[in-house]
């Protein structure tokens, strides 16, 4: 909520002008800046902190997140380092040097990264999800699907996994897998959308039974009739 946003930006201003050494406060500021998308403030406002206080290991993060939003990947990149040197045991620098990495199509290093996190945090559900998208970039098929086995065992509400899982196991024609881990997901919630285009999509091209697709997609535009589902939908036919 933007008016909220506004609303913290004031009152961080005003712990700033209270508490001006504060390295907290400008970290604050910094990630409100960050959340509105007005990048190079928080940039200022985090070098501000670090400058206050050159341990604090919070602020490299946010410039690393604020710098790879800009596509400033190899910045991101230098500051999730820099706070890994304050805290090596720290999984979500880890995990998001990994997203870095992954943005310049460094699997390798990507996979080492989130390989790390999930060694700190097992239950970094982020972590596991992203590296089954990188081993299956890598065409490591099988390793792939026990990440995202991992990342839906670990939270079983996570529907971009099972779509994920699902669109894989399509591409590998493993069709009744396919079908499984849809109606699995749908067993989670019955609104979820690309469940229903997944089912769609594996009776229409894989197996050629386009009124059962259909079924699918109507049950698709009985959640959301907007146009951009419809076009969903359609898309799933081309």
């Amino acid at each position: 909520n933007m008016g909220e946003l506004d609303l913290a930006i004031q009152q961080d201003l005003y712990a700033t002008r209270l508490r001006p050494q504060d390295a907290t406060v400008y970290y604050s500021l910094g990630s409100t800046y960050d959340d509105k998308g007005m990048y190079e403030k928080a940039i200022s406002h985090y070098e501000r902190a670090i400058e206050l206080d050159p341990d604090y290991l919070s602020p490299y993060v946010g410039l690393g997140l604020a710098y790879d939003k800009m596509g400033r990947h190899d910045a991101a990149i230098a500051q999730y380092r820099k706070a890994l040197q304050l805290d090596p045991n720290d999984a979500m620098a880890h995990y998001n040097l990994g997203l870095a990495y992954g943005h310049k199509k460094m699997d390798d290093l990507a996979i080492s990264e989130y390989k790390k996190a999930i060694e700190i945090d097992p239950q970094y559900v982020k972590a596991h999800y992203n590296l089954a998208e990188c081993y299956k970039r890598k065409k490591m098929y099988d390793a792939a699907i026990c990440e995202f086995e991992k990342a839906i065992e670990k939270d079983p509400t996570y529907q971009k996994a099972y779509y994920k899982l699902g669109r894989l196991y399509c591409d590998l024609d493993r069709l009744q897998e396919a079908e499984d881990t849809a109606r699995k997901a749908l067993e989670i919630n019955r609104e979820f959308i690309n469940a229903y285009l997944l089912l769609g999509y594996i009776y229409y091209y894989k197996q050629d039974e386009a009124g059962k697709a259909i079924v699918e997609y109507e049950k698709v535009l009985e959640i959301d009739p907007t146009i951009q589902t419809i076009i969903a939908a359609a898309n799933a036919f081309n």
